[in-house]
């Protein structure tokens, strides 16, 4: 019997920045390791934020998604198919330009004006999905399931939006040995960007397998498999990061767009950077599961074990000084100059990997209107990797540390945590009506305070050490 699904959606995210103060921004010291500027090398560089005078402008960017899927469901004797198809029609807009066909670039400068700076047709967005399950004795199941998903997440239209060079310009200031202030230079990397034409989207194929079984009255379990391999990821480089940075054999040593000069100078702005799809990037995660559940006339206990891997060579959970903010997808740190290509050590486990996880919860009943509760949980420790320029100091003059990998990605791991939380319910009734709870917890209860978020920067204080910790017994 099959049942057709038919749906159509539309929705656009919107993001709105106004920039109106900045201090000193952040401050490094090369120590006059720079490349001198008018014969002077820097000691201090202070990179802030330029301000524009009078009334500051607000930068509006969106993402407009169309989306049409149709899904059948087949039943045929114990099996249930489901196949569908979801595509999208995805559209970017950035401010500061205007479509001028004939030109070069395709645009022109139009300083506070919206402007579609890239689409991805339906073509493009197509998203299969399968999946079978055989009820092969009427209850218990054997399930498969395949699935492509490409996700409208981005954070690019603010970042390559052309406006950014009217509130977002950084300036380095450097200063001499004394304090003394000598140059001013923009960072042009902060102004607006040209895509690279005919990108793939971001996309990521899952493979899942597995079977659910009722062992007996009480007791049932589910045992799954899942992989999941993503590609084609965009981020902004520089327009000659295949060239400049030393990239591996297979990788093409040219520009990711051949006249970006030429295109820059017939807009009259704009920045060194472009947006790309990196070459070779990738992330996979393998996973497999155990699962049980057992119900008793007053007592409830679930539980269960993951291995997995997850493994690549982008990983945008640890692409920021302070990891864990997953702040930018599309416009990070990772592919900004030498030592953040992903051919820089980039490749083996990935922040978000935990090989080993363990998980119980519980309750039992007590013939009082009492309940006793308990959660179990236990789990590997975090991958990290030392941070410095030092390997990469024949390719820039950067002092920073900032994901740049002086070793394999995840080649150290932080300790294992386990905690268990304990809790006490207590029920007073009062007739068929009223009633009074309360609920008692105790968090932690060997105030095991594992540290993690490794502080990786070589040349920063507290090397090695945590950043954080597990909170204590509460």
């Amino acid at each position: 019997t099959p049942e057709v699904h038919l749906g159509y959606q539309r929705y656009t995210h919107r993001e709105e920045v106004r920039r109106s103060s900045d201090g000193w921004g952040s401050i490094s010291v090369p120590g006059g390791r720079l490349a001198p500027i008018d014969g002077q090398s820097a000691f201090y560089t202070a990179r802030f934020q330029r301000l524009t005078e009078g009334v500051l402008p607000v930068i509006n960017s969106e993402y407009e998604s169309h989306n049409v899927e149709i899904n059948d469901t087949i039943r045929w004797n114990n099996w249930t198919f489901n196949a569908g198809l979801m595509t999208s029609y995805d559209i970017l807009y950035g401010q500061g330009l205007r479509e001028a066909p004939g030109t070069l670039s395709g645009f022109e400068s139009d300083p506070l004006n919206k402007y579609k700076m890239y689409e991805l047709d339906f073509a493009k967005m197509l998203q299969p999905r399968l999946s079978a399950t055989w009820a092969y004795n009427g209850n218990d199941t054997i399930f498969g399931s395949f699935a492509r998903y490409k996700p409208a997440a981005s954070s690019l239209p603010r970042a390559a939006s052309w406006d950014r060079a009217l509130t977002g310009l950084f300036v380095d200031a450097h200063f001499d040995a004394e304090g003394r202030l000598f140059a001013a230079v923009p960072v042009s990397s902060s102004s607006g960007k040209l895509f690279v034409d005919d990108l793939d989207p971001r996309s990521t194929d899952e493979y899942l397998i597995g079977t659910a079984r009722q062992l007996n009255d009480n007791l049932s379990m589910r045992v799954y498999a899942r992989y999941r391999e993503s590609s084609n990821f965009w981020e902004d480089t520089n327009n000659n990061a295949r060239v400049a940075f030393d990239p591996p054999a297979g990788i093409p040593r040219e520009l990711y767009i051949p006249d970006l000069s030429a295109k820059l100078d017939q807009i009259g702005s704009g920045s060194s950077y472009v947006i790309a799809e990196l070459d070779g990037a990738f992330t996979e995660y393998t996973e497999a599961t155990v699962e049980g559940e057992w119900r008793g006339a007053r007592s409830f206990v679930r539980g269960s074990y993951t291995w997995s891997k997850y493994y690549g060579n982008i990983d945008q959970d640890n692409s920021t000084s302070v990891n864990d903010q997953a702040i930018f997808i599309g416009s990070s740190n990772i592919g900004d100059a030498a030592g953040r290509q992903v051919w820089d050590n980039k490749e083996g486990r990935l922040r978000g990997d935990r090989p080993h996880q363990l998980k119980f919860y519980g309750y039992h009943m007590l013939p009082w209107e009492g309940t006793v509760g308990a959660y179990l949980i236990a789990q590997s420790g975090h991958p990290w990797e030392e941070w410095s320029y030092e390997p990469y100091r024949a390719l820039t003059t950067s002092t920073s540390d900032t994901i740049r990998y002086a070793e394999p990605a995840g080649s150290r791991r932080t300790d294992a945590h386990w905690q268990i939380d304990l809790n006490y319910t207590q029920n007073f009734r009062f007739g068929d009506r009223y009633g009074i709870q309360l609920v008692g917890d105790l968090f932690n209860v060997f105030n095991n305070q594992t540290g993690y978020d490794i502080q990786p920067a070589a040349h920063s204080a507290g090397f090695g050490e945590p950043r954080r910790w597990y909170d204590p017994r509460r």
